[in-house]
């Protein structure tokens, strides 16, 4: 256990030291949460919610993933559309300006969608809103399947809350490390 929370700790420094290279998917899976979603939840600390990996379709990978304390970044390309196809940012607060809102498939979180360019290249933005954060998901999608990389992004994209998420996380590191603030004590109600 020890072992494992050091590697958390180490992945954790070099993210927000600014280190590069290529990022572990199994890291930022929801099920069971990443070691590198903490990053995600340090990096709002007030958002209720924190975006991860539902689901990697085949062709799919993911490109960068980056922490700091302006917020958090993951983006993904395909093997038919090259890289950044879609871009996730975690963040504290953002703007929907004239984005249209939609039924959200995240139960606690609003979801808006604006279509800037549709052809030759799709170009998009789909923004979550909820308590604490939002997280907005940019689309510059070209090739003759455009529309399947944006139907996709509903299956790639999935979220855990930061309550469950930092009960785990209390549970894997004995108790030693919280998401919040306080501690696994004090979350926990103990």
């Amino acid at each position: 256990m020890r072992r494992r929370l050091a590697a958390v700790l180490a992945a954790a420094c070099c993210a927000l030291a600014g280190c590069s290279g290529q990022p572990d998917i199994d890291a930022v899976y929801c099920q069971p949460p990443g070691s590198d979603l903490v990053l995600f939840a340090q990096a709002v600390p007030t958002a209720s919610i924190v975006p991860c990996v539902q689901l990697l379709p085949p062709g799919w990978w993911l490109g960068r993933l980056e922490a700091s304390d302006k917020g958090a970044l993951l983006s993904f390309g395909t093997d038919r559309n090259g890289t950044d196809v879609m871009v996730v940012r975690l963040v504290e607060t953002c703007e929907v300006g004239e984005a249209v809102e939609v039924v959200s498939e995240q139960a606690g979180a609003q979801r808006f969608e604006q279509v800037e360019q549709i052809d030759p290249v799709y170009v998009g933005r789909r923004f979550y809103l909820f308590d604490g954060g939002c997280v907005v998901v940019e689309f510059d999608v070209s090739g003759p399947d455009r529309g399947a990389v944006t139907a996709d992004a509903t299956a790639v994209l999935g979220f855990f809350s930061r309550a469950e998420g930092d009960a785990l996380f209390c549970f894997e590191s004995g108790g030693e490390f919280s998401l919040y603030p306080a501690t696994c004590e004090e979350t926990s109600g103990s």
